[in-house]
């Protein structure tokens, strides 16, 4: 099917029936009209191409269905300005669906043409928004049609599932973009009538519809503040934790600066949901790991409260209780592990197994299932490998030099002879080996999965956030950060990830070191207070008894070692070029963040130790909380 070539006159309008796209819609089935519009991209086409065959490709039906078609094959991303629309399939091979950045000045125009004439509201305003972003953004009119459509979704729990949530997002950036005052208002209007009127049904459409009223009003007022407060509150009584926590959460947020009493009695009740969470999971299948995540949660949420009001109202000892519980399931967690080991085929069969394996599944379960896509490293069983590879090379007599990518020297081993192998010297080798291993096993797992669940699954920032919110591991005050960077990572932009996650990692292991009583600060000549760096904290003894050793091995090796690596160091000193930033590295470096924050959120959800484990054949525990 050709696509069209020749631009369609204004008076030519009165010649386009709106049955041509009111038949793809009744195709896609009953209740579709607030459907996104990507959804029902194939009907378009297969419509464009019954036309095409039927009145020859030039016809104007047949151009107006493909360029239809054209324009819905792509996904809306509202928290990205710059390129708001991601192709709806990718394939391995690099191939991908239609972006509106492909189509051509006349196929714009023609979307212009007749982007005032879409029914329904979800159609009207991607063609709209499409025709004015990429034609130039000139045609006053255009925009103000986009505008009204995504307004005229009309906002429930059932649309802001569909296509609500990403229009309202879209339409409020471009509003404030645009100084569209008007917009605004109306946004806000509809955004606090839904709030206010929300029942427990509605679930976490409220607390989506709450934090986009926080962000369109800009500065409510106390009054304003105190009705949507209210509604929450109530909203908590008959709601599951997670969804509890979430009301409370945005409760926090719309107090902060009017009630500050409010905001803390919010985030004492987060503490006491995740405390009888922890009670529960005990009593329902006596499960250390899974309680021991949600004590975690309860502890940094209190550490959050004020010192004065802790003491007001008496929880320091709550708080200590909960610290020694959290050392007792520790101990717990380490007596419930198992070793899980398996046979490995040939690189091929682990390529397409790993592509099979996060296939074919909702967007959290394709998260799980690639965060344990690949096991980590095998300390004691590679570092007795070393030893035995290490005694029968050569090149271990003649000695050897060590240099990065750019050429620095960041490592040396002197020649020597008639001795074993020291376990100094099986780890350095390890350590050196490492970015092979990672090269191997993003290459054969990681990068084959991952491609696969972002041509499968669509992530937003909302979904994102309150993951990283529930997970355990994510240090409080940080959960934006971790979501923004996962959400760089699952887009492919992995410069942009690593950029933003690996500093978080950093601040990830100083929290749960000083959960563990370990101190992370020294004295400096001056005599002030300052925190150590990633490699001293990775270097301190009690690192491997909080984390576990092979985990610890990895992040110091992917993040701080010179024979490794080094990706933190390149980073901090601007020495990761742009080449290193697309490297396996960098991939492996954003899965493992997504292994910390995925792993142990799936673990409270599914009252599993086996999902939250992962780490490899010694059955060490992932991360803090063994």
């Amino acid at each position: 099917m050709s696509e069209p070539d020749e631009p369609v006159p204004a008076d030519g309008v009165e010649m386009i029936d709106p049955t041509w796209w009111v038949a793809a819609y009744e195709a896609a089935g009953a209740g579709s009209e607030f459907e996104e519009p990507e959804q029902v991209s194939l009907h378009f086409f297969a419509a464009a191409n019954q036309a095409s065959e039927t009145f020859g490709p030039d016809a104007l039906q047949a151009r107006v269905l493909a360029v239809l078609a054209r324009a819905t094959s792509s996904m809306l991303e509202p928290d990205d300005w710059s390129d708001p629309y991601r192709p709806m399939w990718e394939m391995i091979d690099g191939g991908r669906s239609v972006l509106p950045r492909d189509l051509r000045p006349e196929e714009l125009a023609l979307l212009a043409l007749i982007a005032p004439m879409l029914t329904p509201a979800p159609l009207r305003s991607r063609v709209a928004d499409i025709a004015w972003a990429y034609g130039g953004r000139s045609d006053p009119g255009l925009l103000t049609v986009a505008l009204d459509a995504y307004l005229d979704v009309p906002m429930s729990s059932d649309t802001w599932r569909r296509s609500g949530e990403a229009g309202y997002r879209r339409a409020l950036q471009i509003a404030r973009r645009w100084r569209a005052a008007d917009v605004v208002t109306r946004l806000v209007d509809a955004l606090r009538t839904f709030v206010l009127s929300s029942r427990q049904a509605d679930e976490w459409a409220v607390v989506g519809a709450a934090e986009l009223l926080r962000a369109a009003a800009g500065r409510p007022s106390a009054e304003e503040a105190a009705d949507v407060v209210a509604h929450l509150w109530a909203l908590t009584e008959t709601a599951a934790p997670d969804l509890g926590r979430a009301l409370l959460r945005e409760v926090v947020e719309w107090q902060r600066r009017h009630d500050a009493d409010s905001a803390n009695e919010a985030l004492e009740t987060i503490a006491e949901l995740y405390s009888v969470e922890a009670e529960s999971r005990l009593l329902h299948d006596g499960s250390a790991m899974v309680a021991s995540l949600s004590v975690e949660k309860a502890i940094a949420t209190l550490r959050r409260l004020p010192r004065k009001y802790r003491a007001a109202r008496g929880i320091e000892p709550w708080l200590r209780e909960l610290r020694r519980e959290l050392v007792d399931l520790r101990e717990e967690t380490l007596e419930e592990m198992s070793m899980i080991s398996s046979e490995g085929p040939d690189v091929s069969s682990f390529v397409a197994a790993a592509q099979r394996s996060v296939s074919g599944t909702d967007r959290l379960e394709a998260l799980v299932r690639l965060a344990t896509v690949a096991p980590l490293i095998d300390l004691p069983s590679e570092l007795d490998d070393e030893r035995d590879r290490a005694g029968r090379l050569f090149s271990r007599i003649l000695g050897s030099t060590i240099f990065a990518g750019d050429g620095r020297k960041v490592g040396r081993q002197d020649g020597i002879s008639g001795s074993g192998v020291t376990d100094e010297e099986a780890l350095r080798g390890v350590a050196r080996n490492f970015n092979q291993r990672v090269g191997l096993t993003v290459q054969v797992l990681i990068h084959p999965a991952w491609q696969v669940v972002a041509s499968e699954q669509r992530y937003d920032m909302a979904f994102l956030l309150q993951l990283c919110r529930e997970s355990p591991l994510v240090p409080a005050g940080h959960e934006g950060l971790w979501a923004r960077g996962l959400l760089h990572g699952l887009s492919g932009d992995f410069p942009s990830a690593v950029s933003v996650l690996v500093p978080q990692v950093e601040q990830l292991v100083r929290r749960h070191l000083k959960l563990a009583g370990v101190h992370t600060l020294y004295v400096a000549e001056d005599g002030t207070e300052q925190e150590k760096a990633l490699g001293s904290l990775l270097e301190a003894p009690e690192t491997e008894a909080t984390f576990g050793r092979n985990w610890t091995f990895e992040l110091r090796t992917l993040l701080s070692e010179q024979l490794g690596v080094n990706l933190r160091n390149d980073l901090a000193h601007g020495l990761l070029a742009d080449d290193g930033s697309w490297s396996a590295a960098a991939v492996y470096a954003t899965w493992h963040c997504l292994k910390l924050v995925v792993l142990p959120y799936h673990a409270v959800r599914s009252d599993g130790v086996a999902a939250a484990a992962g780490d490899g054949p010694d059955g060490e525990p992932l991360g803090p909380g063994a």
